[in-house]
């Protein structure tokens, strides 16, 4: 199954213009020369990784792109990795942070902000896995991705 990616263009002739890139697999794992490169759909929580971690490791994360939290949109718009500037009540997966924010955990563990940049230094092993905070079973109205770029 494929998942439609979504590149916001700020800085050239496109700047400002949500642009679709058709047929990328769901969360696909990408390795350059160090660097991992995730996609992070909006329609699913939790979705798999490939991305091991180990205890005491270093990672730089940075993400890219834009997503929304619900397909009705235009009172929301769409918004990058830190979310929007609602902050999120007991309904959403990590409460008190940003509705929409890019959010992490290992292992099924306590989930955590990433945001758009994020210096982890891991505390334990296991499968790094993103998501957006948002209310569990509301996922299926999202739309939009994010680029998860790791770096150890």
């Amino acid at each position: 199954m494929n998942a439609a990616a979504y590149v916001l263009y700020p800085g050239n002739s496109n700047a400002g213009e949500l642009t679709q890139i058709p047929n990328i697999p769901n969360n696909p794992t990408i390795t350059f020369r160090g660097l991992e490169t995730v996609s992070v759909s909006a329609k699913n929580i939790w979705p798999s990784s490939s991305v091991d971690v180990k205890i005491g490791g270093e990672h730089i994360n940075i993400a890219t792109g834009a997503w929304c939290h619900a397909s009705s949109g235009p009172e929301f718009g769409l918004f990058g990795p830190n979310g929007f500037s609602r902050i999120g009540g007991s309904d959403v997966v990590l409460p008190g942070t940003n509705v929409g924010a890019l959010i992490g955990r290992i292992n099924n563990g306590t989930p955590f902000i990433v945001g758009s940049t994020l210096d982890l230094i891991t505390s334990e092993s296991g499968i790094l896995e993103f998501s957006m905070n948002d209310a569990a079973g509301q996922y299926s109205d999202n739309v939009g991705s994010l680029i998860v770029s790791l770096r150890r």
